[in-house]
């Protein structure tokens, strides 16, 4: 769109993206270590709107050596956030092949 002007920006604030407001943010000069650990958030709580999906050993074992694993076949072909007995592993792709349904970590967060 043009302004018919010549302007340029020297600063911008972000106050709000993806659900956060500026009210959640700090900086760490601002806060001692207590206050700066009171206020993360939680992963799963940033990744909210991800599926969940649960894994066992056997999984997790094959997941961390980067293997592509075989699962059950009711689960949703999408980005799924990977939990273990309530730890978060990572985030991973859910897709269809020829052998059934695969899971493939895109990110590991252990």
């Amino acid at each position: 769109m043009a302004l018919n002007n010549f302007a340029h920006m020297t600063d911008l604030v972000r106050t709000q993206c993806s659900g956060f407001t500026i009210d959640d943010s700090f900086t760490i000069e601002d806060e001692n270590s207590e206050g700066v650990i009171n206020k993360i958030i939680p992963l799963e709580e940033v990744l909210f709107d991800f599926n969940k999906l649960n894994v066992n050993d056997e999984i997790v074992k094959n997941l961390k050596n980067g293997m592509t694993c075989k699962i059950n076949s009711d689960v949703k072909d999408d980005i799924h956030l990977v939990f273990s007995k309530d730890k978060v592993l990572g985030v991973a792709n859910v897709f269809e092949t020829s052998k059934g349904k695969m899971l493939k970590l895109l990110k590991h967060l252990y």
